[in-house]
């Protein structure tokens, strides 16, 4: 009878702690992050549980691609990412989307850019994969800052020519 008694509340403990966790990182966790973004200056849309802004990106991403372009123009943002440009029109400069339970922050000042690019200890990328590639988008915090270290003259150089060719 103990071990039954024993069995059921350990069990009403995972139960509960499984619970506690969907809870805190589908509902507490999101709403928190969005009132922080709030506060910052930052506009978006509300937290909608698990897909977020997902299927407001997709319906307008079908509908814009499923129109023909205009002829003589080349503004693509409508076009490629009307989502981003209706959040940009709507809430400001500073919007965020939500992409599942995670915001995703656009920021278009580039003061603020540049400061983001500078720190790059502070705003770590997510990880994309396996590290064995050379690429430098792949690359974060002190390898990103040393190759780009390597790589800064060349690329300086490169568009010192650009600009002597045009």
């Amino acid at each position: 009878m103990s071990f039954m008694l024993g069995f059921l509340a350990l069990s009403l403990v995972a139960v509960t702690l499984v619970a506690w966790h969907f809870i805190h990182s589908l509902w507490l966790r999101p709403k928190y992050l969005e009132n922080f973004l709030r506060k910052q200056g930052f506009g978006g849309n509300p937290y909608r549980p698990i897909n977020g802004d997902l299927a407001d990106s997709t319906h307008m991403l079908q509908s814009s691609l499923s129109k023909p372009m205009p002829l003589l123009s080349h503004d693509l943002v409508p076009r490629l990412a009307p989502f981003a440009q209706h959040l940009i029109n709507l809430h400001g400069e500073n919007t965020f989307m939500w992409h599942g339970s995670k915001p995703k922050v656009s920021i278009v000042k580039p003061e603020l850019l540049r400061e983001v690019f500078t720190k790059y200890d502070v705003f770590r990328k997510l990880p994309v994969g396996s590290r064995s590639t050379f690429g430098q988008v792949l690359r974060d915090g002190e390898d990103w800052a040393k190759v780009r270290r390597i790589i800064n003259p060349a690329l300086s150089g490169l568009i010192i020519f650009f600009v002597l060719v045009k």
